[in-house]
């Protein structure tokens, strides 16, 4: 099912207004170097408040180094397994565990933050074989895993969903890349309105991911998977921003998919917890992680 947020506040409109400017003003933040990359660690961190009643550990799992947040009253038996975005060339489990850390302490439910190997110098199917092991070596410990991720981050939890045999309770994907072979309309159509993709929408970014593999390949981009969705997903992707048809056209191809569409929000909003309609995005999020755990 696919629902609407007919309108924004004029709060919301406000900090996006900010945001963008403040964007527009600094360097990319989608560039494969070490600036670029500390940048957008820096960014998405500063979007969610730091979270005091967690233990945040550097840990190796299906030898993959990350961060794993517990707290002493989390559930037995399950574990989050977040999925960072970044347009598979910048992000890291740093940058993302303020966010990740909020989701722990409103579900209880711990979390694990992999850092996949990052393009151009590693390309598929490195990160995804890396994500499977991960899977694979978690599900030794933990009876349940809900995968969740954000942009490139959600199309590797759609597709890391689809492979894996022994199923995650749900899944989460946040304004996820579903089509790396950037062919959706929408990628022209929002490329002014969205100031943190539509400045490198293009083919080329893709194909630093992709390397010599075809990018409609169902590994790289799962709205081309031939088998049909088996696991709950709630996906999160907002009117302005150049991957919206990637969610839509995902959550009408196959079955088991919410699809919440935001108005005005840019790409991964929901990261940014000072925008009213991300603190309600992430409350869906929170309610829909629970009542798959409660089952």
């Amino acid at each position: 099912m696919i629902f609407h947020n007919e309108a924004s506040s004029k709060a919301d409109q406000e900090v996006i207004s900010k945001i963008a400017q403040q964007t527009a003003k600094g360097p990319s933040l989608m560039e494969a170097n070490p600036q670029s990359r500390a940048l957008y660690d820096e960014t998405i961190a500063s979007g969610t408040s730091s979270q005091y009643n967690v233990k945040v550990e550097k840990e190796s799992i299906g030898g993959v180094n990350g961060l794993l947040i517990t707290t002493n009253s989390a559930r037995d038996n399950v574990i989050l397994l977040y999925i960072h975005g970044g347009g598979y060339i910048v992000g890291s489990a740093s940058g993302y565990k303020n966010y990740v850390a909020k989701l722990v302490v409103q579900t209880n439910v711990n979390a694990f933050i992999p850092n996949y190997s990052l393009a151009p110098e590693s390309v598929f199917p490195k990160a995804n074989n890396q994500l499977i092991d991960v899977y694979n070596e978690l599900k030794k410990a933990y009876r349940d895993i809900i995968i969740l991720g954000d942009s490139a981050g959600g199309g590797l939890a759609l597709t890391l969903t689809n492979q894996v045999l022994d199923k995650p309770l749900a899944t989460v994907a946040m304004s996820p890349w579903t089509d790396v072979s950037m062919s959706n309309l929408s990628i022209k159509k929002n490329k002014e309105k969205d100031f943190l993709l539509g400045p490198v929408a293009g083919p080329e970014i893709g194909k630093k991911y992709s390397g010599l593999t075809d990018p409609t390949n169902s590994k790289i981009s799962p709205l081309f998977s031939k088998t049909d969705n088996t696991v709950p997903t709630l996906i999160h992707v907002g009117t302005s921003e150049i991957l919206l048809d990637d969610s839509l056209e995902y959550a009408k191809k196959f079955s088991n998919i919410n699809t919440f569409i935001w108005k005005d929000m840019f790409h991964v909003f929901p990261l940014f917890e000072q925008l009213e309609s991300s603190k309600i995005a992430n409350q869906l999020t929170c309610d829909f992680i629970l009542a798959h755990v409660q089952k």
